[in-house]
């Protein structure tokens, strides 16, 4: 989730428990098979690592990005404690240095950002993704808005197929489907609603 309060995803992240679990999106756990030792991947907005130190026990060289010191000292202690290592990076998304042909996987979840903020993420995404690499991405979909579950209070912040159909033009689409997800700050029998994306660069 945006925020304008620097300071927020550090505070959030600085309390004891880990906030989102340790359990890796179920969006690349059911992809495991494209997951190969040896293959790069970066980490968007992060958090405390349960996706990246997943992908470091499938043998990738895997690169954590997030915003909040608090949350990569969590991401290295995860690594820690799986017995893998995670390459951290401290920095805002909006200010990330994109490098060209980098890595295998870009993958992001659940960073939902104003339009010319998300923009611009996307533009990084494909340059940074290497010919034959693949972009992960599960975000709220617009119908989330409805359910009333925690989230982003302006529309514009969240996703639908027809962006990502845009943005990500000249990828081929492995998958892109709406889908019910559980969202852990909430009751766990209430659900909502995610987008799902998957797509390979030519």
């Amino acid at each position: 989730m945006y925020t304008k309060d620097d300071d927020y995803w550090q505070k959030r992240y600085s309390a004891g428990e880990r906030i989102f679990g340790d359990k890796p999106c179920a969006l690349l756990v059911d992809h495991t098979q494209l997951f190969n030792p040896g293959m790069s991947a970066l980490c968007i907005a992060d958090g405390e690592g349960r996706n990246s130190v997943w992908l470091a026990k499938q043998g990738l060289r895997v690169t954590a990005m997030d915003v909040a010191p608090a949350a990569l000292a969590k991401t290295q202690a995860w690594a820690e404690k799986n017995g893998v290592t995670v390459e951290t990076q401290c920095a805002d998304v909006n200010d990330w240095l994109w490098q060209p042909d980098a890595f295998d996987f870009v993958i992001c979840v659940y960073l939902q950002l104003p339009p010319e903020y998300r923009c611009r993420l996307h533009q990084g995404m494909v340059k940074t993704c290497k010919a034959g690499g693949y972009i992960f991405i599960e975000a709220y979909h617009r119908e989330h808005l409805k359910t009333g579950l925690s989230g982003p209070k302006d529309i514009d912040f969240y996703y639908h197929e027809e962006l990502i159909r845009q943005d990500f033009s000249e990828f081929e689409i492995m998958l892109l489907q709406k889908n019910l997800t559980t969202v852990d700050e909430n009751d766990p029998t209430q659900k909502g609603v995610c987008l799902e994306f998957v797509g390979r660069k030519p």
